[in-house]
């Protein structure tokens, strides 16, 4: 029974070593922080093939980034939307909006009161009878990350759609059709 326990404690006392190197070794590479891709930070996703590759501007914070390949998580339509006026399930595409405005980043509705949704006002680019631009607003899911690349560097980016203030896209239609990688 002793040389059990004793065996229980060179165990436990290796484990313990082990997962304090690992957490000093981890700790050493990225300089005592914490790092910047964990559970919560949107991850980058490459434009799907045979997606149309948009240009745009993502504003962040103030601060204007000028980005193609923009997507949804590598697609570039978005489904899931909601509305607080219609009991439908809506699909976005990039292609029919010139801009999206974040409104309300937590946003309680009373129609979907058990799902997590951000307010979106959502510009498309087809313009009224009139002929002046019409805004939607709608519930978009909390969580939808988009992707893009720099313009200039082609430096990969991904954000949460709810923490940034503004997508703009330039240009309705595609400039580039991606047919292979």
């Amino acid at each position: 029974m002793k040389a059990q326990s004793s065996a229980w404690s060179r165990m436990f006392g290796y484990l313990l070593i082990s997962s304090l190197a690992l957490s000093s070794t981890a700790s050493a590479m990225t300089g005592g922080k914490e790092g910047t891709n964990g559970p919560d930070a949107p991850a980058f996703v490459k434009l799907e093939r045979n997606q149309p590759s948009y240009v745009g501007t993502v504003i962040d914070d103030g601060t204007k980034l000028r980005v193609k390949d923009i997507s949804f998580t590598g697609n570039i339509k978005l489904g899931g939307i909601r509305s607080e006026t219609s009991d439908s399930s809506i699909t976005l595409s990039l292609d029919q909006i010139l801009k999206l405005e974040i409104v309300n980043t937590i946003y309680t509705s009373k129609k979907f009161p058990n799902q997590e949704f951000i307010l979106v006002n959502v510009v498309p680019k087809r313009k009224t009878k009139a002929g002046t631009e019409m805004t939607m607003a709608l519930l978009i899911p909390r969580n939808v990350q988009i992707s893009a690349k720099d313009v200039d560097t082609d430096i990969e980016h991904a954000w949460w759609l709810r923490e940034i203030s503004k997508l703009i896209i330039d240009d309705p239609q595609p400039l580039i059709k991606r047919e292979v990688d």
